[in-house]
């Protein structure tokens, strides 16, 4: 019976990770652990980019790690941790021409939410 219920946490629990970047360079690193709850059904966190990067966000990151992973195991499901890194543009750094969808890195804040959309 453990067994099945061990290959049954193993199955709905995974690493994911959605990633935008620049080719800008980058100088400081934030990283921070933000929780939802319930699969990832309940939960909204709120960002502030340009309060962590006043010269703009080069690369963002929202993961989960295999600590996140053993966490969501444990509570089985119940919390479910999501890692989120943001690397800010050097002071002294050029734009990049890398084609990027601009708003996202100049917006004031970046929200990662997890909701239930019904189509």
């Amino acid at each position: 019976m453990q067994k099945i219920f061990l290959i049954f946490l193993l199955f709905f629990t995974g690493c994911s990770k959605v990633t935008y970047k620049t080719a800008n360079p980058h100088d400081e690193i934030h990283t921070q652990r933000e929780i939802f709850f319930l699969y990832g059904l309940l939960g909204e966190v709120t960002v502030d980019v340009h309060k962590l990067c006043p010269h703009g966000a080069s690369y963002i990151q929202q993961r989960i790690t295999a600590v996140d992973a053993v966490i969501q195991m444990v509570t089985l499901m119940l919390v479910n941790p999501v890692t989120v890194e943001v690397r800010c543009n050097k002071k002294d750094a050029k734009a990049s021409t890398y084609p990027v969808d601009s708003d996202f890195f100049t917006s004031t804040e970046t929200v990662i939410s997890s909701e239930v959309y019904n189509d």
